[in-house]
């Protein structure tokens, strides 16, 4: 390709150049690099016989030494096996020149049309061990100057355009008569005339000749390439015909036999166009894999071109079975649910591609394939390949809630820390309502299914009835139990010093405390996907104790259940249940439970003709005290509108208790609603909830809406 190498030293035609201050600097960098560049590669072979051979260059003006290292590690490898045998000298000279080929290539290919290179191996010279030598390729290299296509002129050329000759190879933005900066290379300009006769032959001027260019180079180190176009004159179709057996297949078919074009100017992209379309009829009526191929005569005294449609259009097929393979974290059910083919239908190629499209328009996906293969009772089985989008090492999330307002936060992992063994991993967001940032350090199967963690986080979170400020560091085990459940257990200290509570409550005045945490979790999850779940269960169960007597203020157990469900109805219809419960008690009389401790309700997530904790008891300003237990309903129903845009219907319930004592669903606060949800193709949802409260009391509000962006549960 001219544009190979992104090497681009730009010259202006016609312009005495002037060394600025900008151009000063960089020259000044550019003498710096070239003191640190390497001129040595060194490789050792395999094998017992294999000794160490090192390529030394020499003359190296632009380049690194190390760009040369991958292409000729091959060459040094195979030395380093037959250095020193003198039965092998003859391969020795071959390698040798393979070695100075492919240095001169790379040269000559980036720009350097006049570059020289000349390769020689030395012999061995001993090193401090005696019993190990080392061979020397020593390449010597003369770069000669840089040269850059200055412009590229068509001549002759009536019928195309040079915008339609050459825009393929350089973009319909670049000037085609000043092109600067671009390496100029012969072989690319070989291949240059070539394609401008590949798209002439195309266009049906099959006698079209384009002339060898003339080449001609400057004093300022650039080129004129110039070419002259005979285009002969322009081919017809004179006739076209289909194979007799493929015209009978084609004549069941509801479209017929696709119209020809006799008598119009010959095109290939037009023949291709064609074979395309007998192709996707068959493939509508069911025939899976058709071969078609056009077969083109050339009738020179007319003029014109004979057109003989070939090819089989393979069996009838029913669908017998459907295969996904590839995917990791979307689960097959979930996949095949977007599939409009299942077994039992006839073949519709129609339906295939659509499904298909469905599949990348999620954004999960980078690659789906369709492969076809025949089960032996003659049905057919569709082996769908996917490769999974995965999230990048350094991941920025944006988002929005109706409670946090805007958000932004960045996560990012590095596996093999410095080859300790040890994972990183960090996260930061940033919100109206506060901010937060944590890393932790984990190590895999310390023992048989487990994995250890310890990590720091500093949060800091405004909710409307206090303020959290909190330090804290952990120490936790995760076993797996199974592929879709595991085990976490810990040690957690927080200090929430600087915390502070709105309410005038003297028993929640304790928002300033220090915590000791002895933590377990169970959680288990099998979700068909994890932002728009059709189908599968997860479910989270944690107890944690923190007592004075482990360092702290504060004496608490509390309790937490969360499980959800969800069940396809239909390919385009969902319902789905989550129900979410809470306990907070004191272990000791004298203990006060912090108000960050307390249990809340009332949200986004939660009960949603609520604002963001409203659901519970107030005190005398209308401030939310929470409670010391909390119990929240959600029920929804999911319909597809067109992918990825669902509508939802959905009901909550959601209470919050002073006392524990009282536990129970008394004091149910409710919300109906629908919504709207689209997934964009970069997981990221957006959903759009409005909310009534039926049961309304006085200073409820009537109802609510809710906009989020992004996960924020």
């Amino acid at each position: 390709m001219i544009a190979s190498t992104m090497r681009r030293h730009v010259r202006t035609r016609g312009r005495k150049q002037h060394v600025g201050r900008r151009e000063l600097i960089a020259g000044i960098g550019l003498t710096i690099l070239a003191s640190c560049q390497s001129t040595k590669i060194e490789v050792l072979g395999e094998g017992p016989d294999a000794r160490p051979v090192k390529a030394v260059f020499e003359g190296l003006e632009s380049f690194d030494a190390r760009v040369f290292a991958k292409p000729l590690r091959p060459e040094l490898a195979r030395l380093s096996q037959l250095v020193g045998d003198a039965n092998e000298r003859e391969r020795i000279d071959e390698i040798v020149e393979v070695a100075r080929r492919t240095v001169q290539t790379i040269i000559v290919e980036s720009g350097y049309p006049d570059a020289v290179v000349s390769a020689k191996l030395e012999s061995e010279t001993a090193t401090d061990d005696s019993s190990e030598r080392t061979s020397t390729l020593r390449i010597v290299v003369a770069e000669g100057p840089f040269v850059t296509i200055e412009s590229i002129e068509l001549d002759g050329n009536h019928s195309l355009t040079s915008a339609e000759l050459l825009g393929r190879r350089f973009g319909a933005t670049r000037s085609l008569t000043n092109i600067e900066g671009i390496p100029f290379v012969r072989a690319d300009v070989d291949a240059l005339r070539e394609e401008i006769t590949a798209r002439y032959q195309g266009a049906g001027y099959l006698e079209a000749r384009v002339t060898e260019p003339s080449i001609e180079l400057t004093q300022d180190h650039t080129a004129r390439v110039r070419f002259e176009i005979r285009e002969g004159p322009l081919y017809t179709v004179l006739r076209m015909r289909i194979d007799r057996a493929l015209a009978d297949t084609l004549g069941t078919l509801p479209g017929g036999v696709p119209k020809g074009f006799e008598g119009k100017p010959f095109s290939a992209a037009e023949i291709e166009a064609y074979c395309r379309e007998i192709v996707r009829g068959l493939r509508e009526a069911g025939h899976p894999d058709p071969d078609i191929r056009p077969l083109i005569g050339a009738v020179v005294e007319e003029k014109g071109v004979d057109v003989l449609i070939r090819g089989e259009p393979g069996p009838l097929q029913v669908v017998g079975e459907v295969v996904v393979v590839g995917n990791d974290v979307i689960r097959q059910d979930n996949i095949r649910s977007m599939l409009e083919l299942e077994p039992g239908d006839r073949f519709r190629g129609s339906l295939e591609d659509r499904s298909i499209r469905r599949l990348y328009a999620t954004g999960d996906f980078a690659k789906v394939q369709a492969k076809h293969e025949t089960l032996p009772d003659g049905r057919l089985r569709i082996l769908l390949e996917v490769i999974e989008n995965k999230r990048p090492p350094v991941d920025l999330e944006v988002g929005y809630g109706s409670y946090v307002r805007v958000r932004a936060g960045l996560r990012f992992g590095i596996e093999d820390v410095l080859g300790t063994g040890l994972d990183l991993k960090a996260a930061a967001e940033l919100n109206a309502k506060g901010h937060m940032m944590s890393a932790s350090l984990g190590r895999a199967d310390v023992l048989p299914g487990t994995d250890a963690t310890i990590g720091i986080a500093g949060v800091h979170r405004r909710q409307p009835s206090y303020s959290d400020k909190q330090l804290a560091v952990e120490a936790a085990l995760r076993h797996e139990l199974t592929d879709t459940t595991h085990a976490r257990f810990g040690y957690r200290f927080e200090d929430h010093g600087g915390s502070w509570s709105d309410t005038r409550m003297p028993e929640l005045d304790n928002a300033d405390h220090e915590r000791s945490v002895l933590f377990a979790q169970l959680l288990s999850q099998d979700r068909d996907h994890p932002i728009r779940t059709f189908d599968g269960h997860a479910a989270n169960l944690t107890l944690d104790w923190s007592d004075a007597s482990l360092g702290g203020d504060v004496d608490l157990l509390h309790l937490g259940i969360d499980g959800a469900k969800w069940l396809r109805v239909s390919d385009g219809v969902a319902l789905s249940a989550r129900v979410r419960s809470g306990l907070v008690w004191t272990t000791r009389s004298s203990t006060r439970i912090p108000i960050q401790h307390r249990m809340f309700t009332g949200g986004e997530n939660t009960v949603r003709s609520f604002r963001e904790d409203r659901v519970g008891p107030k005190d005398a300003n209308g401030e939310s005290l929470g409670g010391e237990f909390r119990n929240v309903i959600n029920l929804e129903s999911r319909f597809v509108i067109e992918d990825p845009l669902d509508f939802v219907l959905f009901a909550d319930a959601g209470n919050v208790g002073r006392r524990i004592e009282d536990f129970g669903l008394d004091d149910m606060r409710y919300a109906i609603g629908l919504g709207l949800q689209y997934a964009i193709p970069v997981q990221i949802p957006i959903r759009f909830d409005f909310a009534i409260n039926p049961d309304r009391r006085s200073g409820e509000e009537k109802w609510v809406m809710h906009l989020r962006i992004g996960v924020l549960d």
